[in-house]
């Protein structure tokens, strides 16, 4: 049970991060690229604008995160489903096979 209980722990907690990754990824890229306006007024350059927008990723990891963990467990669960089922199809026709013989 020990084993099972690692095997769903690390593979939650590395979709969630992968996810929670991807979006604030995607953030990072909406908050840059609408700040790109503000380049030259000012003296602003284009470190400034992609500083301002690494300032914002705090909020929206504390925004993302029920919905990355949310999304995450789904997609660590459907992979350890579809990676139970084959395994068991395989299973059964190795049992298939043996009984033939």
């Amino acid at each position: 049970m020990r084993t099972v209980r690692r095997l769903f722990y690390r593979d939650i907690v590395s979709s969630v991060g992968f996810v929670t990754a991807a979006f604030l990824s995607l953030f990072f890229f909406i908050d840059f690229v609408d700040d790109l306006d503000a380049i030259g007024r000012r003296g602003r350059a284009v470190w400034h604008v992609a500083l301002a927008a690494l300032y914002e990723v705090p909020g929206h990891f504390y925004e993302l995160l029920p919905i990355a963990t949310a999304r995450g467990r789904g997609l660590a669960l459907g992979t350890i489903r579809t990676a139970t089922g084959t395994l068991v199809a395989t299973a059964a026709q190795e049992v298939v096979l043996r009984a033939k013989a």
